[in-house]
């Protein structure tokens, strides 16, 4: 497997949202152990991929709530990588403390 400079994660995580989904997953498809990556990662950007990963998470399902206020939990969910609106509810309440619905009243 080809082994990407860890200054380009973001930009791989733009362009692969939909396939990354936890640190490990992102650190493999960039070349890395989880381990060295977290560590190069933090002295490259100054915040840990697991925060990262979130944030960009969390405003993909934002920018699909505010694309389509009308859609259901599933669409959002498999829209943004979930594998299904359980997994989204259970995402969101895990991060927010807030489900699907709450979330949505603030994004909209």
């Amino acid at each position: 497997m080809k082994r990407h400079a860890v200054s380009d994660a973001i930009l791989f995580l733009e362009n692969h949202p939909l396939e990354i989904m936890t640190v490990s997953e992102w650190a493999f498809l960039m070349g890395y152990s989880r381990s060295h990556f977290c560590r190069c990662f933090k002295q490259e950007f100054g915040i840990s991929p697991k925060r990262k990963l979130r944030v960009f998470r969390l405003r993909m399902i934002r920018n699909e709530l505010r694309k389509n206020p009308q859609a259901i939990g599933y669409e959002i969910a498999v829209n943004t990588g979930f594998y299904d609106d359980k997994a989204l509810y259970k995402y969101l309440v895990f991060h927010c403390q807030m489900n699907l619905t709450e979330f949505k009243s603030q994004v909209v």
